[in-house]
C-alpha cells in the first residue's frame, strides 16, 4: 500500500530509475522497472506509473515500425496522464501528456510514420521544483552565451529548463540536479510548444553562427524561428519573454547621440537588420497579453571563455589578428556584468520593454584589442585596410561553402563590426543593475 514506508521508498526509487532509462531511450527496460510496482500503488500514483508504462510501450512499438499501434499507445498515456491531479504526480504527468500530445499531431497524419523522421522523444522530469517558483527556460541552452548563463544562474537554486537542438549540453549542465534537459526544434512548432509548457520565463540566446551567407538563412532563424517561440510562449501565458540582442540594430551611435531603444531604424547589415525584426515582432504578438516583452541589448561581452575574444586570442597568438585603422566606438559588458544583468531581468518584478547593457566607458575596438593582445602577451594586431579584411572575410565564406564547413569570418559580421555603437544605459542601470562589477574596460581587462 502506498502508506506502507517500504513501499514509499521503493516508489521514488523505482519512478527515478524508470525515468533515467526512459530519457537515455531504453524505452522497454524503463517499462519494465515502472511495471514491477505500478499494481502495488493506488491513486495517482497507479494512474501517473500506468501512463508512464504506456509512453514506454508505445515508443517500444514506433522503434518496432508499428505507427498505428503507437499512436493508439500515445493516446491511452496522454489520457491516463490527463487525469492525475496529486500536485508532484501531476508536474510529470503535464510535462510528459503535452509531449505525447505533439508527438501523436506529428505522426497520425498519413505519410508521417517514417521511423527515420520523428520529433525528439520526450523526456521524464522528475526533478523536485520550489512550490513558489517555475522553470527558466533557456534558448540555445548548448551555446556560448546560453550555457554561461545556465552555469551562472544554478548556484543561486534557480530550476532551469535547457533546450538544446542537435549538439548537445555540456555534461556539467545535463547532470545538475536544478536542471531539465530538454531537445526542441525551433523551427518545429509542434516540438516548442512542450518545452515551453510551465515556465515563467524564456530567455532567447538560439541561432545559426559561423555560416556563411547569413544574409541567406537569418530572416527565417531570426523571425520565422522565434516567431513560433513567442506564439507558444503565448500559447503557455509565459510571464516573461527576454530577448537578447545588441545596439547595432539602431544603426550607427554615439557617446553623444546613443541608442535609446527606438524600433524604427534601417541597419546595413543583415545580422542586425534581422535581430531588429525580431524585436518588433515580441513588442508586436506580445501586445495586449499577459507576456511582458523584454529586450536586452548587450554591448560587446568581453572575459575568457567567450567565443569571439578566444578567437581573437588564437588568431593574435599567430599574429593573424587584423583590424581596420579607423577608430570604431564600442559599448563593452564584462561577462559576469552581462549574466547579472540577465538574471535581473529574469527575477526582478515589473521588467519590460528595452535596456541597453553595458559599462560606462567607451573605447574604440582598436584599442580594445590593443590592449587584450598586451594582456595575453603577444604583438598588437595588425592594421589592414577595411577592403582588405572584407575580403578576406569573402574568402573564409567561399571555402566554408564549396567545403561545407564553419566560416569563423563572414562579410555581414565585418560591416556589423565596423558600426560605432553605444547605448543609453540609464533604464538598465535604474531598473536592472545599479552598480557594476567591472565599470570599465580597464577594470576589467583581468578577466581576459
Amino acid at each position: 500500500m502506498p502508506g506502507d514506508p517500504r513501499d514509499d521508498k521503493s516508489y521514488p526509487s523505482a519512478l527515478a530509475r524508470g525515468a533515467r532509462l526512459f530519457n537515455r531511450e531504453k524505452f522497454f527496460e524503463a517499462h519494465e522497472v515502472w511495471e514491477e510496482i505500478w499494481k502495488r500503488e493506488s491513486g495517482d500514483r497507479r494512474l501517473l506509473l500506468h501512463g508512464l508504462i504506456q509512453a514506454a510501450a508505445a515508443y517500444v512499438k514506433w522503434r518496432r515500425g508499428e505507427p498505428s499501434g503507437t499512436v493508439k499507445l500515445l493516446q491511452r498515456a496522454s489520457e491516463k496522464l490527463r487525469r492525475v491531479r496529486e500536485p508532484n504526480a501531476l508536474r510529470i504527468a503535464g510535462e510528459l501528456a503535452a509531449s505525447l500530445e505533439a508527438w501523436i499531431a506529428a505522426i497520425a497524419s498519413p505519410g508521417a510514420h517514417a521511423v527515420a523522421e520523428h520529433p525528439p522523444f520526450p523526456r521524464v522530469s522528475i526533478g523536485s521544483r520550489k512550490s513558489d517558483a517555475t522553470p527558466i527556460l533557456i534558448t540555445g541552452a548548448a551555446g556560448n552565451l546560453g550555457s554561461l548563463l545556465a552555469r551562472h544562474l544554478l548556484p543561486h537554486n534557480h530550476d532551469l529548463r535547457l533546450m538544446y537542438h542537435r549538439r548537445l549540453l555540456p555534461d556539467d549542465l545535463a547532470r545538475a540536479p536544478n536542471v531539465e534537459a530538454f531537445q526542441a526544434d525551433l523551427a518545429n512548432p509542434q516540438t516548442v510548444a512542450p518545452a515551453v509548457a510551465g515556465v515563467g520565463v524564456v530567455v532567447h540566446f538560439a541561432g545559426v553562427l559561423f555560416a556563411p551567407r547569413p544574409e541567406r538563412f537569418l530572416p527565417v532563424t531570426n523571425t520565422l524561428w522565434f516567431g513560433n517561440l513567442v506564439d507558444a510562449a503565448l500559447d503557455a501565458n509565459v510571464g516573461r519573454v527576454i530577448l537578447i540582442s545588441f545596439p547595432h540594430v539602431e544603426g550607427p551611435t554615439s557617446f553623444e547621440r546613443p541608442a535609446t531603444g527606438r524600433l524604427d531604424r534601417d541597419p546595413i547589415s543583415s545580422h542586425a537588420r534581422t535581430r531588429l525584426e525580431e524585436e518588433r515582432l515580441l513588442f508586436e504578438r506580445t501586445r495586449g497579453t499577459q507576456t511582458a516583452p523584454v529586450v536586452l541589448r548587450l554591448g560587446m561581452v568581453y572575459g575568457r571563455g567567450i567565443l569571439m575574444i578566444e578567437a581573437a586570442r588564437w588568431l593574435a597568438r599567430r599574429r593573424l589578428l587584423a583590424v581596420w585603422p579607423e577608430p570604431t566606438m564600442d559599448q563593452l559588458i564584462s561577462t559576469i556584468d552581462a549574466m547579472r544583468a540577465i538574471e535581473a531581468a529574469v527575477t526582478k518584478p515589473g521588467i519590460e520593454g528595452v535596456y541597453h547593457v553595458g559599462d560606462e566607458k567607451p573605447v574604440t575596438l582598436q584599442y580594445f584589442l590593443d590592449e587584450a593582445c598586451r594582456t595575453w602577451g603577444y604583438p598588437r594586431p595588425w592594421r589592414a585596410p577595411f577592403w582588405s579584411i572584407l575580403a578576406a572575410a569573402g574568402l573564409c565564406e567561399l571555402f566554408a561553402t564549396m567545403f561545407r564547413t564553419k566560416s569563423p569570418l563572414t562579410r555581414d559580421f565585418v560591416r556589423i563590426g565596423r558600426v560605432p555603437h553605444w547605448g543609453d544605459t540609464r533604464r538598465f542601470r535604474r531598473e536592472l543593475l545599479p552598480k557594476l562589477e567591472y565599470p570599465n574596460f580597464e577594470a576589467g581587462i583581468s578577466t581576459l
